[in-house]
């Protein structure tokens, strides 16, 4: 009687042990699984980020040639600067564009 209650204890034990070798099992699937989303952020949406802030910086640029062009007199010296500001604000989006991902 006493090794077949102590079979049903270690059989339960045993049970026990198989679930949880299972849940971590699962867990350690769930965390490689992270990983990777983890890894897809900072190689793609990353650069996405910085070409954000680069096109932030040049529009920045473009609105004060602009408020000194409407300002000052000599707005000859201002137009270059106002077309390459528009060209790097052009470039930034460009960037952004190639950098977009259509999975999400």
């Amino acid at each position: 009687m006493r090794k077949r209650i102590g079979a049903k204890i270690l059989s339960v034990f045993m049970l026990i042990l198989v679930i949880c070798l299972a849940g971590i099992g699962i867990v350690a699937v769930q965390v490689k699984n992270t990983d990777k989303i983890n890894q897809n952020i900072g190689n793609e949406y990353l650069n996405s980020i910085q070409e954000v802030n680069t096109l932030s910086v040049n529009e920045a640029y473009l609105e004060n040639d602009l408020k000194d062009y409407m300002l000052k007199e000599d707005k000859e010296s201002i137009r270059s600067d106002i077309t390459s500001a528009q060209g790097n604000v052009l470039s930034s989006l460009q960037a952004l564009e190639d950098n977009a991902v259509s999975e999400r």
